[in-house]
């Protein structure tokens, strides 16, 4: 009885008593991360540099992603995979790539491009969009995306997909990413709303 009553002990000390609650999907993507962590463990090159460099740690990364899991009871497919995004974009490395085998996206056919806080269009497809139907041209300005002001919408998508690199090219993702929002990249697609455009 005391060896049994030890051998809890000690599973409980190693493992915290959460990872014996957790249901069969949680246990699921917990194993997910560990092998996502184990093939960075073993092919990311950079990471002794990255630790230097922007204080990246593979383990807390991992723990981090871990406790999210089991943080959340009801965790979705999509959460998690917001979970591993972010486990990604935590390397601030643009060559680090992923991809979910998802395939709900929303674009609109035009891109905008910002100049300090101010944000332009910069291209319309008038085979998709007419002139009838969008009577504004390049170089018009976009004051509010989404019933918010345009810069809310850009920090927004900042924070969701871009852990903080380098910010001009972190800017100019996130200007692309406005109108063209992707699942499989782990972005909320949104039921495109309402813009206004400055006099």
């Amino acid at each position: 009885m005391r060896y049994s009553q030890l051998i809890f002990i000690l599973l409980t000390v190693v493992f915290p008593w959460t990872i014996f609650s957790a249901t069969p999907l949680q246990q699921q993507m917990l194993s997910t991360v560990d092998q996502i962590g184990q093939i960075f463990n073993t092919l990311y090159a950079p990471a002794g540099w990255k630790k230097q460099f922007a204080g990246w740690d593979l383990n807390n990364v991992v723990t981090q992603a871990k406790d999210k899991i089991l943080k959340n009871e009801t965790i979705t497919v999509k959460d998690f995979h917001k979970i591993l995004a972010e486990i990604f974009y935590s390397t601030r490395d643009y060559h680090v790539g992923f991809s979910f085998v998802r395939t709900e996206r929303a674009t609109l056919p035009l891109t905008i491009r910002g100049v300090g806080e101010r944000y332009f269009i910069a291209y319309i497809d008038r085979d998709k969009l007419s002139l009838g139907s969008f009577p504004f041209a390049i170089g018009d300005e976009l004051i509010t995306f989404g019933g918010k002001p345009i810069q809310e919408e850009i920090n927004f998508l900042r924070k969701q997909t871009y852990v903080v690199n380098t910010e001009p090219t972190d800017q100019a993702l996130a200007e692309l990413a406005l109108t063209n929002r992707r699942s499989m990249r782990g972005l909320d697609v949104p039921h495109w709303p309402e813009m206004s455009l400055a006099d």
